[in-house]
């Protein structure tokens, strides 16, 4: 993505990742330890965030307030190359990605994968009824994904989460992305009510919540 300028609300900045933000973006996802395509390793979390400096696919926006990093906000372009480049590149991250891919399987088959997820009551009225016709899985040079977005605990509650996407959705629009997609665990309630109200519309997909909007 070519270089979108910073936007200033409040006293929070939005802007793309540098060098400097490296340290601070790895302590958050250390708290938050997301797993992203199965990773949740310090290593795992390292190179993703090396990778948001250098692959075009990649792109990181960070919140900044009072000096600290106060939210990070990742999202992937043409997933189906970036994920095999990114696991050739660390190999050994990519080692472990498989035979965590492969122990998920296994399980699934055999039945020992514990319980599926399960939607929480009351969400009707951020879900739609109908199928988009979309899916996580299409793929294209102007479909963006988003794959992580955290807060600093020390900054929840001050609607640092819904300026960084705004921010971020409108920088995608600036650099000609025609659409936005994102997926939330059926437990994660205000994950789900911060993308609805980012103007996703959402449907159930499996064992989760899939989100889709035109840029």
């Amino acid at each position: 993505m070519k270089e979108t300028g910073p936007r200033v609300i409040d006293d929070v900045t939005m802007r793309l990742m540098q060098q400097r933000d490296v340290e601070g973006m790895l302590a958050l996802l250390k708290e938050s330890r997301p797993g992203i395509m199965g990773m949740s390793s310090d290593g795992a979390y390292s190179a993703l965030c090396h990778a948001g400096l250098h692959d075009p696919s990649l792109t990181i926006a960070v919140s900044e307030c009072e000096g600290e990093i106060a939210a990070m906000f990742i999202v992937v372009t043409e997933w189906k190359q970036f994920w095999p480049r990114f696991l050739l590149r660390n190999f050994a991250i990519g080692l472990r990605v498989i035979t965590s891919i492969l122990r998920r399987r296994f399980r699934k088959a055999t039945g020992t994968s514990g319980p599926a997820p399960k939607q929480e009551e009351g969400v009707g009225e951020w879900v739609a009824d109908t199928p988009s016709g979309r899916d996580w899985s299409d793929n294209g040079p102007d479909i963006a994904k988003g794959i992580f977005l955290g807060t600093n605990a020390k900054f929840r509650g001050r609607r640092i989460a819904q300026k960084i996407y705004a921010y971020l959705l409108d920088a995608l629009r600036e650099n000609n992305y025609k659409r936005y997609d994102a997926c939330v665990d059926f437990r994660n309630v205000p994950s789900l009510r911060l993308t609805a109200g980012a103007g996703l519309r959402m449907e159930v997909s499996g064992n989760r919540y899939f989100g889709t909007m035109d840029l």
